[in-house]
């Protein structure tokens, strides 16, 4: 399960840089280095994690997203090269496209796409804050979506799914570019969740 994987793989980046635990460390390589032989590069200087055994031909945004997130706490290269593929997922509204046809290229879009849209927020978030500044662009867009038109007509109105992915990038992002950003739907989400 490939999002799976690059989620665990960032928790065990993580917990490497807090521990300096040398099982953890080399679990972490291990998973890194799965990732880096399922990847795909592409022009621009992008590359993208891509399942072998997805039988639909397209890439999920999100799986690369939190490899970037791993990449990151383990200083790995590789996050720059999947951080401009994630990047260059983003329309100029500031919204995620969250799948790309692998033969083609091309991104397809979605009105809404509340797992992708969080986790490649908070993956251009960490690409900031860990001094990337060719990706503060984007994450200015992303910003700007989440705050306007990603919950048009309030946050209130809004059919909240998995925006937990918003509330960490909300941090990050305040971080990131001193405001925070995502703010309101993270709310709405905790408040239907204590429901």
């Amino acid at each position: 399960n490939f999002p799976r994987h690059a989620g665990t793989t960032w928790f065990l980046a993580r917990l490497a840089q807090r521990t300096g635990d040398p099982e953890i460390i080399e679990a972490a390589r291990r998973g890194l280095l799965y990732m880096e032989s399922n990847t795909n590069n592409m022009d621009g200087g992008r590359a993208y994690l891509g399942d072998p055994r997805r039988g639909d031909g397209k890439a999920w945004v999100g799986t690369t997203s939190l490899a970037v997130l791993a990449a990151i706490a383990a200083d790995h290269p590789r996050a720059i090269s999947w951080g401009r593929f994630i990047a260059s997922s983003v329309n100029e509204q500031g919204m995620v496209r969250g799948e790309m046809n692998r033969k083609t290229g091309e991104f397809l879009s979605k009105k809404k796409n509340p797992y992708g849209q969080g986790q490649t927020t908070l993956a251009i978030a960490a690409l900031v804050r860990a001094g990337h500044e060719e990706f503060r662009p984007v994450l200015e867009r992303l910003a700007d979506y989440m705050d306007g038109d990603y919950a048009p007509g309030g946050v209130g109105r809004l059919f909240v799914l998995d925006e937990h992915w918003t509330c960490i990038a909300a941090l990050v992002i305040k971080d990131a570019l001193g405001r925070p950003a995502g703010a309101e739907v993270c709310h709405a989400y905790l408040n239907k969740e204590a429901e």
